[in-house]
Protein backbone atom coordinates (compact mmCIF):
# COMPACT_ATOMS: atom_id res chain seq x y z
CA UNK A 1 0.00 0.00 0.00
CA UNK A 2 1.45 3.34 -0.90
CA UNK A 3 2.24 6.01 1.55
CA UNK A 4 0.61 8.29 -0.34
CA UNK A 5 -3.06 7.04 -1.36
CA UNK A 6 -6.28 8.71 -2.17
CA UNK A 7 -7.41 7.73 1.22
CA UNK A 8 -4.92 9.78 2.59
CA UNK A 9 -5.36 12.46 0.03
CA UNK A 10 -8.98 13.19 0.72
CA UNK A 11 -8.87 13.23 4.45
CA UNK A 12 -5.39 14.85 5.64
CA UNK A 13 -6.28 18.20 4.12
CA UNK A 14 -9.28 17.72 6.46
CA UNK A 15 -7.91 17.17 9.58
CA UNK A 16 -5.33 19.88 8.97
CA UNK A 17 -8.05 22.59 8.41
CA UNK A 18 -10.26 21.79 11.52
CA UNK A 19 -6.69 21.90 13.38
CA UNK A 20 -6.34 25.02 11.77
CA UNK A 21 -9.88 26.55 13.01
CA UNK A 22 -9.38 25.35 16.60
CA UNK A 23 -5.69 27.02 16.77
CA UNK A 24 -7.36 30.16 15.11
CA UNK A 25 -10.34 29.61 17.33
CA UNK A 26 -7.82 29.65 20.49
CA UNK A 27 -6.25 32.41 19.38
CA UNK A 28 -9.23 35.01 19.10
CA UNK A 29 -10.73 33.62 22.01
CA UNK A 30 -7.72 34.74 24.27
CA UNK A 31 -7.01 37.48 22.18
CA UNK A 32 -6.12 40.94 24.25
CA UNK A 33 -7.01 43.84 21.86
CA UNK A 34 -5.60 43.17 18.69
CA UNK A 35 -3.12 40.72 20.25
CA UNK A 36 -4.07 37.24 19.43
CA UNK A 37 -3.64 34.92 22.35
CA UNK A 38 -0.48 33.08 20.46
CA UNK A 39 1.25 36.33 20.72
CA UNK A 40 1.08 38.21 17.27
CA UNK A 41 -0.65 40.95 16.70
CA UNK A 42 -3.71 40.01 14.17
CA UNK A 43 -4.30 41.57 11.23
CA UNK A 44 -0.68 43.54 10.92
CA UNK A 45 -0.34 43.22 7.23
CA UNK A 46 -3.75 44.89 6.73
CA UNK A 47 -2.99 47.60 9.84
CA UNK A 48 0.19 48.57 8.05
CA UNK A 49 -1.61 49.75 4.83
CA UNK A 50 -4.80 50.87 6.33
CA UNK A 51 -2.12 52.93 8.34
CA UNK A 52 -0.62 53.87 4.75
CA UNK A 53 -4.16 54.98 3.48
CA UNK A 54 -4.44 57.42 6.57
CA UNK A 55 -1.02 59.09 5.71
CA UNK A 56 -1.91 59.49 2.06
CA UNK A 57 -4.98 60.77 2.43
CA UNK A 58 -3.85 63.37 5.40
CA UNK A 59 0.35 63.84 5.61
CA UNK A 60 1.51 62.55 2.34
CA UNK A 61 4.99 64.12 3.25
CA UNK A 62 5.14 61.30 5.89
CA UNK A 63 4.45 58.25 3.67
CA UNK A 64 7.71 56.68 3.70
CA UNK A 65 8.91 58.59 6.98
CA UNK A 66 8.97 54.76 9.35
CA UNK A 67 8.62 57.04 12.48
CA UNK A 68 5.08 58.23 10.86
CA UNK A 69 4.04 54.94 9.79
CA UNK A 70 4.83 53.03 13.39
CA UNK A 71 2.87 56.41 15.23
CA UNK A 72 -0.12 55.45 13.34
CA UNK A 73 0.23 51.80 13.70
CA UNK A 74 0.34 52.30 17.63
CA UNK A 75 -2.37 54.84 17.46
CA UNK A 76 -4.87 52.89 15.36
CA UNK A 77 -4.37 49.25 18.05
CA UNK A 78 -4.37 51.29 21.12
CA UNK A 79 -4.26 50.67 24.21
CA UNK A 80 -2.51 47.19 22.28
CA UNK A 81 0.98 47.53 22.72
CA UNK A 82 2.85 47.25 19.17
CA UNK A 83 6.12 45.94 19.48
CA UNK A 84 7.96 47.26 16.60
CA UNK A 85 7.39 48.55 12.85
CA UNK A 86 5.96 46.89 10.07
CA UNK A 87 6.94 48.93 7.51
CA UNK A 88 4.86 50.19 4.35
CA UNK A 89 7.21 49.90 1.31
CA UNK A 90 5.04 49.79 -1.32
CA UNK A 91 4.53 52.52 -4.33
CA UNK A 92 2.18 55.44 -3.39
CA UNK A 93 -0.12 54.16 -5.31
CA UNK A 94 -0.65 51.54 -3.38
CA UNK A 95 -1.41 53.30 -0.20
CA UNK A 96 -4.06 55.34 -2.56
CA UNK A 97 -5.80 52.15 -3.27
CA UNK A 98 -5.94 51.27 0.23
CA UNK A 99 -7.35 54.64 1.26
CA UNK A 100 -10.81 53.72 0.25
CA UNK A 101 -10.57 51.44 3.07
CA UNK A 102 -10.08 54.16 5.52
CA UNK A 103 -13.80 55.26 4.90
CA UNK A 104 -14.92 52.47 7.23
CA UNK A 105 -13.31 51.63 10.72
CA UNK A 106 -10.21 49.71 10.62
CA UNK A 107 -11.54 46.99 12.74
CA UNK A 108 -14.57 46.75 9.97
CA UNK A 109 -12.49 47.15 6.72
CA UNK A 110 -10.38 44.39 8.70
CA UNK A 111 -13.53 41.66 9.09
CA UNK A 112 -14.25 42.49 5.09
CA UNK A 113 -10.74 42.22 4.03
CA UNK A 114 -10.85 38.55 5.49
CA UNK A 115 -14.61 37.69 4.19
CA UNK A 116 -13.49 38.98 0.45
CA UNK A 117 -10.41 37.05 0.61
CA UNK A 118 -12.01 34.05 1.03
CA UNK A 119 -14.48 34.44 -1.08
CA UNK A 120 -11.49 35.43 -3.98
CA UNK A 121 -10.15 32.31 -3.28
CA UNK A 122 -13.66 29.99 -3.94
CA UNK A 123 -14.19 32.25 -7.04
CA UNK A 124 -10.55 31.35 -8.39
CA UNK A 125 -10.97 27.87 -7.38
CA UNK A 126 -13.95 27.87 -9.76
CA UNK A 127 -12.11 29.26 -12.60
CA UNK A 128 -9.53 26.70 -12.58
CA UNK A 129 -12.37 23.97 -13.29
CA UNK A 130 -11.94 25.54 -16.62
CA UNK A 131 -8.41 25.04 -16.79
CA UNK A 132 -7.95 21.02 -14.91
CA UNK A 133 -7.44 18.12 -17.72
CA UNK A 134 -10.34 15.63 -17.52
CA UNK A 135 -7.74 13.16 -15.29
CA UNK A 136 -7.62 15.18 -12.24
CA UNK A 137 -11.46 15.37 -12.48
CA UNK A 138 -11.48 11.93 -12.56
CA UNK A 139 -9.25 11.49 -9.50
CA UNK A 140 -12.18 13.33 -7.55
CA UNK A 141 -10.56 16.74 -7.57
CA UNK A 142 -13.44 18.73 -7.66
CA UNK A 143 -14.17 22.20 -6.16
CA UNK A 144 -15.35 21.15 -2.73
CA UNK A 145 -11.82 19.48 -2.44
CA UNK A 146 -9.66 22.32 -3.71
CA UNK A 147 -11.34 24.63 -1.20
CA UNK A 148 -10.35 23.00 1.61
CA UNK A 149 -6.77 22.18 0.23
CA UNK A 150 -6.38 26.07 -0.43
CA UNK A 151 -7.95 27.29 2.61
CA UNK A 152 -6.43 24.69 5.19
CA UNK A 153 -2.56 25.06 2.88
CA UNK A 154 -1.01 26.79 5.72
CA UNK A 155 0.15 30.37 3.39
CA UNK A 156 -3.32 30.82 2.96
CA UNK A 157 -3.99 30.59 6.52
CA UNK A 158 -1.55 32.59 7.60
CA UNK A 159 -2.56 35.23 4.75
CA UNK A 160 -5.82 35.68 5.90
CA UNK A 161 -4.61 35.64 10.15
CA UNK A 162 -2.46 39.20 8.53
CA UNK A 163 -5.12 40.99 6.46
CA UNK A 164 -3.08 39.85 2.80
CA UNK A 165 -4.38 40.50 -0.22
CA UNK A 166 -3.09 37.17 -1.63
CA UNK A 167 -7.00 35.73 -2.67
CA UNK A 168 -7.44 38.72 -4.74
CA UNK A 169 -3.79 38.02 -6.25
CA UNK A 170 -4.79 34.59 -6.87
CA UNK A 171 -8.08 35.93 -8.50
CA UNK A 172 -6.31 37.84 -11.22
CA UNK A 173 -3.60 35.79 -11.24
CA UNK A 174 -5.94 32.69 -12.25
CA UNK A 175 -7.41 35.24 -14.50
CA UNK A 176 -4.84 37.11 -16.53
CA UNK A 177 -4.08 33.11 -17.16
CA UNK A 178 -7.63 32.01 -18.06
CA UNK A 179 -8.10 35.03 -20.86
CA UNK A 180 -4.25 34.19 -22.08
CA UNK A 181 -4.68 30.79 -23.12
CA UNK A 182 -8.22 32.00 -24.63
CA UNK A 183 -6.85 34.48 -26.65
CA UNK A 184 -8.62 37.22 -24.81
CA UNK A 185 -6.05 39.91 -24.45
CA UNK A 186 -7.72 42.59 -23.92
CA UNK A 187 -9.10 40.88 -20.41
CA UNK A 188 -5.78 39.25 -19.86
CA UNK A 189 -4.19 42.72 -19.88
CA UNK A 190 -6.88 44.62 -18.15
CA UNK A 191 -6.60 42.03 -14.80
CA UNK A 192 -2.57 42.68 -15.39
CA UNK A 193 -3.27 46.23 -14.50
CA UNK A 194 -4.88 45.69 -11.72
CA UNK A 195 -2.74 43.56 -10.15
CA UNK A 196 -0.47 46.72 -10.31
CA UNK A 197 0.03 46.52 -6.46
CA UNK A 198 2.07 43.94 -6.37
CA UNK A 199 3.71 45.09 -9.98
CA UNK A 200 7.00 42.36 -9.08
CA UNK A 201 3.96 39.59 -10.53
CA UNK A 202 3.28 40.46 -13.65
CA UNK A 203 7.07 41.17 -15.68
CA UNK A 204 6.37 37.19 -16.74
CA UNK A 205 3.33 38.37 -18.24
CA UNK A 206 4.69 41.33 -19.65
CA UNK A 207 7.53 39.11 -21.09
CA UNK A 208 5.20 36.80 -22.52
CA UNK A 209 3.45 39.18 -24.24
CA UNK A 210 6.48 40.94 -25.60
CA UNK A 211 7.60 38.14 -27.39
CA UNK A 212 3.98 36.73 -28.91
CA UNK A 213 3.55 40.52 -30.01
CA UNK A 214 0.26 40.71 -27.71
CA UNK A 215 -0.21 44.55 -28.15
CA UNK A 216 -3.64 44.83 -27.14
CA UNK A 217 -2.77 43.00 -23.22
CA UNK A 218 0.31 45.59 -23.17
CA UNK A 219 -1.65 48.84 -24.04
CA UNK A 220 -4.79 46.98 -21.91
CA UNK A 221 -2.13 46.88 -19.09
CA UNK A 222 -0.53 50.05 -19.83
CA UNK A 223 -3.75 51.64 -19.77
CA UNK A 224 -5.32 50.71 -16.12
CA UNK A 225 -1.57 51.74 -14.70
CA UNK A 226 -1.77 54.83 -16.20
CA UNK A 227 -5.04 56.07 -14.91
CA UNK A 228 -3.82 54.32 -11.25
CA UNK A 229 -0.47 55.97 -11.43
CA UNK A 230 -2.13 59.26 -13.06
CA UNK A 231 -4.41 59.83 -9.98
CA UNK A 232 -1.51 59.82 -7.73
CA UNK A 233 0.61 61.99 -9.79
CA UNK A 234 -2.52 64.40 -10.28
CA UNK A 235 -3.02 64.94 -6.60
CA UNK A 236 0.48 64.91 -5.04
CA UNK A 237 2.91 65.34 -8.14
CA UNK A 238 6.22 63.13 -8.51
CA UNK A 239 7.44 64.16 -4.64
CA UNK A 240 5.83 60.68 -3.24
CA UNK A 241 7.19 58.86 -6.04
CA UNK A 242 10.89 60.29 -4.98
CA UNK A 243 10.35 59.45 -1.65
CA UNK A 244 9.80 55.82 -2.49
CA UNK A 245 12.77 55.45 -5.10
CA UNK A 246 14.93 57.28 -2.35
CA UNK A 247 14.14 54.29 0.33
CA UNK A 248 15.30 51.87 -2.41
CA UNK A 249 18.43 50.80 -1.05
CA UNK A 250 16.87 50.77 2.79
CA UNK A 251 14.21 47.99 1.30
CA UNK A 252 16.47 45.79 -0.27
CA UNK A 253 18.54 45.39 3.34
CA UNK A 254 15.61 44.92 5.17
CA UNK A 255 15.67 41.04 5.57
CA UNK A 256 19.04 42.00 7.47
CA UNK A 257 17.04 44.14 9.83
CA UNK A 258 16.51 43.10 13.34
CA UNK A 259 12.50 42.56 13.67
CA UNK A 260 12.02 41.98 9.77
CA UNK A 261 10.01 38.49 9.05
CA UNK A 262 13.13 37.62 6.60
CA UNK A 263 12.49 34.01 7.79
CA UNK A 264 8.79 33.96 5.59
CA UNK A 265 10.58 35.33 2.39
CA UNK A 266 9.93 32.08 -0.47
CA UNK A 267 12.23 33.78 -2.94
CA UNK A 268 16.17 33.02 -3.08
CA UNK A 269 17.01 36.63 -2.54
CA UNK A 270 15.59 35.81 0.90
CA UNK A 271 17.08 32.70 1.40
CA UNK A 272 20.69 33.72 0.08
CA UNK A 273 19.96 37.26 2.43
CA UNK A 274 18.79 35.02 5.70
CA UNK A 275 22.32 32.61 5.09
CA UNK A 276 24.54 35.21 4.23
CA UNK A 277 25.68 38.10 6.52
CA UNK A 278 25.01 41.48 6.21
CA UNK A 279 28.70 42.57 5.24
CA UNK A 280 27.42 40.30 2.05
CA UNK A 281 24.43 42.82 1.01
CA UNK A 282 26.26 43.84 -2.59
CA UNK A 283 27.19 40.51 -3.34
CA UNK A 284 23.47 39.56 -2.68
CA UNK A 285 22.10 42.13 -4.93
CA UNK A 286 24.50 41.23 -7.52
CA UNK A 287 23.28 37.44 -7.48
CA UNK A 288 19.65 38.62 -7.46
CA UNK A 289 20.37 40.65 -10.08
CA UNK A 290 22.04 37.95 -12.51
CA UNK A 291 19.00 35.72 -11.38
CA UNK A 292 16.62 38.09 -12.61
CA UNK A 293 18.57 38.21 -15.63
CA UNK A 294 18.76 34.73 -16.60
CA UNK A 295 15.23 33.87 -15.49
CA UNK A 296 14.02 36.68 -17.75
CA UNK A 297 16.00 35.39 -20.34
CA UNK A 298 14.80 31.97 -20.35
CA UNK A 299 11.07 33.03 -20.13
CA UNK A 300 11.73 35.23 -23.16
CA UNK A 301 13.65 32.06 -24.84
CA UNK A 302 10.55 29.67 -24.46
CA UNK A 303 8.05 31.88 -25.28
CA UNK A 304 9.84 32.82 -28.14
CA UNK A 305 9.33 28.69 -28.90
CA UNK A 306 5.77 28.76 -28.40
CA UNK A 307 5.35 31.72 -30.33
CA UNK A 308 3.34 29.95 -32.84
CA UNK A 309 1.33 27.48 -30.89
CA UNK A 310 -2.39 27.93 -30.54
CA UNK A 311 -2.84 29.73 -27.44
CA UNK A 312 -4.67 27.20 -25.38
CA UNK A 313 -1.15 25.22 -25.87
CA UNK A 314 1.00 27.72 -24.43
CA UNK A 315 0.86 26.10 -21.17
CA UNK A 316 4.70 25.78 -20.13
CA UNK A 317 5.88 29.31 -20.97
CA UNK A 318 2.43 30.37 -18.59
CA UNK A 319 3.71 27.88 -15.81
CA UNK A 320 7.01 30.06 -15.60
CA UNK A 321 5.75 33.17 -15.98
CA UNK A 322 3.40 32.33 -12.69
CA UNK A 323 7.09 31.81 -11.41
CA UNK A 324 8.39 34.28 -12.11
CA UNK A 325 7.90 36.21 -9.19
CA UNK A 326 8.70 33.55 -6.44
CA UNK A 327 12.24 33.41 -7.98
CA UNK A 328 13.27 36.13 -10.08
CA UNK A 329 12.66 39.13 -7.33
CA UNK A 330 13.40 39.64 -3.79
CA UNK A 331 10.10 40.39 -1.95
CA UNK A 332 7.52 37.51 -1.92
CA UNK A 333 6.25 36.48 1.49
CA UNK A 334 4.62 33.09 1.95
CA UNK A 335 1.25 33.60 1.58
CA UNK A 336 1.73 34.45 -1.81
CA UNK A 337 3.32 30.63 -2.13
CA UNK A 338 -0.96 30.01 -3.06
CA UNK A 339 -0.12 31.13 -6.73
CA UNK A 340 1.46 27.91 -6.74
CA UNK A 341 -2.45 26.35 -6.92
CA UNK A 342 -2.75 27.52 -10.59
CA UNK A 343 0.44 26.64 -11.25
CA UNK A 344 -0.27 22.99 -10.83
CA UNK A 345 -3.00 23.26 -12.46
CA UNK A 346 -1.00 23.81 -15.65
CA UNK A 347 1.48 21.20 -14.60
CA UNK A 348 -1.01 18.61 -14.49
CA UNK A 349 -2.46 19.74 -18.00
CA UNK A 350 0.81 18.83 -19.94
CA UNK A 351 1.78 16.26 -18.22
CA UNK A 352 0.32 12.96 -15.82
CA UNK A 353 4.21 12.19 -13.96
CA UNK A 354 3.58 11.51 -10.42
CA UNK A 355 6.08 14.13 -9.57
CA UNK A 356 3.16 16.40 -9.58
CA UNK A 357 2.24 14.52 -6.84
CA UNK A 358 5.12 14.29 -5.19
CA UNK A 359 5.63 18.40 -5.27
CA UNK A 360 2.03 18.97 -4.51
CA UNK A 361 2.50 16.77 -1.26
CA UNK A 362 5.53 17.99 -0.36
CA UNK A 363 4.37 21.98 -1.07
CA UNK A 364 1.40 21.70 1.60
CA UNK A 365 3.56 20.21 4.65
CA UNK A 366 6.50 22.06 3.76
CA UNK A 367 3.93 25.34 3.77
CA UNK A 368 3.28 24.55 7.24
CA UNK A 369 6.75 23.13 8.96
CA UNK A 370 8.85 25.08 7.18
CA UNK A 371 7.65 28.72 8.43
CA UNK A 372 7.87 27.56 11.47
CA UNK A 373 11.65 25.64 11.48
CA UNK A 374 12.46 28.96 9.75
CA UNK A 375 11.50 30.97 12.04
CA UNK A 376 13.21 29.35 14.41
CA UNK A 377 16.20 29.09 13.22
CA UNK A 378 15.32 32.75 10.98
CA UNK A 379 16.16 31.23 7.58
CA UNK A 380 13.69 31.68 4.58
CA UNK A 381 13.72 27.68 4.27
CA UNK A 382 9.94 28.75 2.74
CA UNK A 383 12.42 29.56 -0.43
CA UNK A 384 12.99 26.11 -1.30
CA UNK A 385 8.94 25.33 -2.23
CA UNK A 386 9.41 27.25 -5.45
CA UNK A 387 13.07 26.31 -5.83
CA UNK A 388 11.52 22.35 -5.72
CA UNK A 389 8.67 23.33 -7.89
CA UNK A 390 10.64 24.84 -10.70
CA UNK A 391 13.55 22.28 -10.51
CA UNK A 392 11.33 19.14 -10.87
CA UNK A 393 9.35 20.65 -12.85
CA UNK A 394 12.19 21.81 -15.43
CA UNK A 395 13.21 18.40 -15.26
CA UNK A 396 10.56 16.06 -15.28
CA UNK A 397 8.74 18.48 -18.32
CA UNK A 398 12.13 18.27 -20.44
CA UNK A 399 11.30 16.52 -23.31
CA UNK A 400 7.59 17.97 -23.22
CA UNK A 401 8.67 21.22 -24.23
CA UNK A 402 9.70 19.79 -27.24
CA UNK A 403 6.80 17.90 -27.73
CA UNK A 404 3.98 19.28 -26.52
CA UNK A 405 0.25 17.56 -26.67
CA UNK A 406 -2.78 19.49 -25.30
CA UNK A 407 -4.29 16.96 -22.80
CA UNK A 408 -7.09 19.54 -20.78
CA UNK A 409 -10.53 18.78 -20.96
Amino acid sequence: MRFINSERLRNYPKFVLISILIVIGINLVTRDGWQGGFGQIIGSDFITLYGAGILYKGEIEALYEFNAQFNIQKELISPTHLSGLNPFISPPYVAFLYSVFTTLSLPLSFALTVLSTVVFIAIAIRGMRKLMPAWLHEAGLDQKRMLILVMSFFPSVLGLLVGQNHGFTLLLMTGIVIFTLSGRWGLAGLLAGALIYKPHFIVGFLILWLVWKEYTALIAFGAVTTIVIGATILQYGITPYADYFSISSVILRLPLSEGFPGSLLVTPYGLISTLLPSGANSAIQVLMISLSLVMSIGLAWIGFRFRSRPFDQRTPPLIIGLLFPLVATPYVLVHDLIILVPAFILWSCVSKHRNILYVAVFTYFAGLILPILGQLAQIALVATIPIVFILVYTVTNLNSCNNHKKICA
